[in-house]
């Protein structure tokens, strides 16, 4: 294991710098944890190119880096924090028309998730899957009475804008 080589500040995230070597080849990794998900970035350089590839291709994807899913998880987020603060309108407004229409209204939403126990407090999502036409989110969440739950959440892009296709607490 190395020692870090210093932390880099980007985009609300602080990222663990190392340096190493790779089969003689100098390796430069940064680490950070965001919404549960480890990410990792590595460049493995011929010495010579090393330092013009870490300032010119190392260091800007450090500052760029944003997994593929997180705005169909910042999405997920909004919609379980909507029903965290049981604003079911905002819930519903954030689930596709073929969700709307299987829950009817707002008020069905809140019928339907009083019918199943379903009271987020909490969550994280670890587990992000694409998919063709869709993203998986997965994670845990903790329900009111501090009761444990897996969650999947399905997400759609309808007109640019990311919708939940689906939800399922067990």
């Amino acid at each position: 294991v190395t020692e870090s080589a210093g932390e880099r500040k980007a985009d609300g995230q602080t990222w663990t710098l190392y340096e190493a070597q790779y089969r003689d080849q100098p390796a430069d990794m940064a680490l950070t944890e965001r919404d549960g998900l480890a990410l990792i970035l590595l460049l493995i350089s011929e010495p010579g190119e090393r330092d013009a590839l870490y300032e010119a291709v190392f260091l800007p994807a450090v500052d760029a880096l944003e997994p593929l899913a997180q705005p169909a998880a910042d999405v997920g987020h909004a919609f379980l924090k909507a029903l965290k603060n049981e604003n079911y309108a905002r819930a519903f407004e954030l689930c596709d028309p073929d969700l709307q229409e299987e829950f009817g209204s707002a008020a069905g939403l809140a019928e339907w998730l009083a019918d199943n126990d379903i009271a987020p407090v909490e969550w994280s999502f670890p587990e992000r899957n694409m998919l063709p036409n869709m993203v998986q989110i997965l994670g845990f969440l903790t329900l009111e009475g501090d009761l444990q739950a897996y969650v999947e959440l399905l997400m759609v892009d309808v007109d640019g804008e990311w919708l939940v296709a689906g939800f399922r607490v067990q």
